[in-house]
């Protein structure tokens, strides 16, 4: 009777550990509409930095405390459509990790974009950063992009932003 009811709890076990079931990815936000458009088209382009905490360092410095990272790109302009032209994303050192764009993507007036670095990406680093390279008629407002990171240690909860700082190319 004991072999049996310990053959059952194993079996339990089993099937609860072997869970296959896979979960569809989450793109934030909703359908990104791809546009016809180069830079040289636009009036004007822009590339800005964002820092990107893909985890921080805690303790001693010994410890990681991995971080969920979405970049959110506004169009603040009433009238105009803005132009992503290229999200890169870099890591501590300066290596390219990933390009966020296939093609170039229209923000319609006041619309918002998100792009996320998973929590469980561990390539960044302390140090990560995203260059947006965008543009768009002349008299476009600059849209506000910033970083929310967020992320949880025990029942420690973090979260902070980062915002964009127009670099030169």
């Amino acid at each position: 009777m004991k072999n049996i009811f310990l053959l059952i709890i194993v079996l339990i076990g089993l099937v609860a550990c072997n869970n296959s079931e896979t979960r569809p990815v989450h793109f934030p936000s909703h359908a990104y509409t791809a546009a016809n458009v180069s830079m040289e088209s636009t009036d004007t382009t822009h590339l800005v930095y964002v820092p990107i905490y893909s985890d921080i360092y805690h303790k001693d410095g010994s410890k990681r405390i991995l971080l969920t990272a979405t970049l959110s790109i506004r169009n603040t302009d009433l009238h105009e459509t803005l132009y992503l032209f290229s999200i890169d994303y870099y890591n501590s050192e300066g290596d390219h990790i990933k390009n966020y764009l296939q093609d170039p993507l229209q923000v319609k007036p006041m619309e918002s974009l998100e792009f996320i670095v998973e929590e469980n990406e561990k390539m960044g680093g302390a140090g990560a950063n995203f260059l947006v390279h965008y543009g768009g008629k002349y008299n476009l407002n600059h849209p506000v992009i910033q970083a929310v990171m967020i992320g949880t240690s025990g029942q420690q909860g973090l979260s902070f932003t980062t915002d964009a700082v127009d670099i030169h190319p």
